[in-house]
Formats: C-alpha cells, structure tokens, sequence
C-alpha cells in the first residue's frame, strides 16, 4: 500500500524540511572564510548573503519543494496553468546619492564642468567628505595632493587667475581636470563601497545577537 506521504510526494513534489532555530549554519563569506551562524538569524539574512543561500539548501529552498497553500486531498491541475509573470518594477527615480554623484563626476570634460557641477549645494557638500583623500598626484615638489589641492587650482583658474600660475605639475587645464575626475571618482566608490560593507556588518552583528 503507498504510504501518505509518498503520494503527497509523487503529486505535489518534495515535501521541504525542517530546519531547526537553534541548528548552526556552515558559510564561508566574501572573503572565503568559514563561518557559522545560527539558522534562526541566517534565514533573516539577505536572500544574496551566503548564510541565507545555505541555510535555503539545508531547507530546500525552491528546489523542487512543496508549493505554499496546497492541500493534499485537493485533486491536481491535469494541465499546468501559466504562472502570472510579474510586472517588471520601474527603475526608482534618481538612485541612491553616492551613485548619483559617482556619474556626474565621470561625466566631466573639463574645468568648466567642475565648476558648474561644484555649484550644486549637495554635491559640494558630499565632495568635503573625501577631498581631504590622497590624490595619487605629486605637485613640482614632490609633496602629495590631496583632492583638495587639485580643486583649489581649478577653483583660482575659474575665478581668472592665470593659469600658468596654478598648473604645475600639470600640462594642462584638460590634464588637471582629468587628474580632478581620477582622484574623485576613485574616492567617492571606495566611499560607497565602504558604507556598504559597514551596514552589512552591522546588520550582520545585530541579527547574530538578537536572533
């Protein structure tokens, strides 16, 4: 006689198990390092997050397990009814600053551009966060730039300073502007990339300790 729950199985699919709360979780994280962490906080991770991807294969996740709000006594479908396909989701409207922030910089040309694009409020805020990076530039002395000194001779050249005056070590305004876009855009994603890492951890942290 076929059991109950080899018939459940052979008309609804594999029934998925139970994982229990307290089960300790084995990852390794972004930097291949092995980890563990207790299922009830690695199913609260984020779907991508190594923990939450280990924590669906012990579980089953969506390979092959029952599907959600099926009874066994129902009779099945004889034909497979179309899924609804989701409505793709809008793009959001403008993104996150940082990224926002990161295009107009990759979009400068030449000075003119940075002085128009430092005349925003909010980015010439944001830009005071990094501009006291490293450059990756040396002036004529063989001191390092900062970002700041790069802006400060863009800044005397737009207010019409001569620019001979203020180029050095550069060839020319294209180059300093080129070197201002460099630097910038390097620290404003290694800024992002940054908050990023520090939010995951903190959730991360939060989680293992009140789950």
């Amino acid at each position: 006689m076929i059991k109950l729950k080899e018939y459940y199985q052979s008309m609804y699919g594999k029934l998925n198990e139970a994982v229990d709360d307290e089960q300790m979780i084995k990852y390794k994280d972004e930097d291949g390092e092995s980890k563990e962490m207790s299922a009830k906080a690695a199913k609260r991770m984020a779907k991508d997050h190594p923990a939450k991807i280990e924590y669906d294969k012990q579980k089953g996740g969506d390979s092959g397990g029952a599907k959600k709000g099926v009874n066994i006594f129902d009779k099945p479908d004889e034909k497979p009814k179309d899924e609804p396909k989701d409505k793709p989701k809008s793009e959001p409207k403008g993104g996150d600053s940082e990224s926002e922030d990161l295009k107009k910089v990759q979009s400068v040309k030449d000075i003119d551009d940075i002085d128009r694009l430092k005349s925003d409020l909010d980015f010439d805020q944001r830009f005071d966060d990094i501009k006291d990076e490293d450059s990756g530039y040396k002036d004529a002395y063989g001191d390092e730039m900062t970002i700041d000194d790069i802006d400060f001779k863009i800044k005397m050249i737009n207010a019409g300073e001569d620019p001979y005056d203020f180029l050095d070590p550069f060839e020319d305004e294209d180059a300093l502007a080129d070197a201002w876009k460099e630097a910038t855009a390097k620290a404003m994603a290694s800024k992002k990339e940054s908050i990023k890492g520090s939010l995951r951890r903190i959730k991360e942290q939060w989680i293992s300790e009140n789950m």
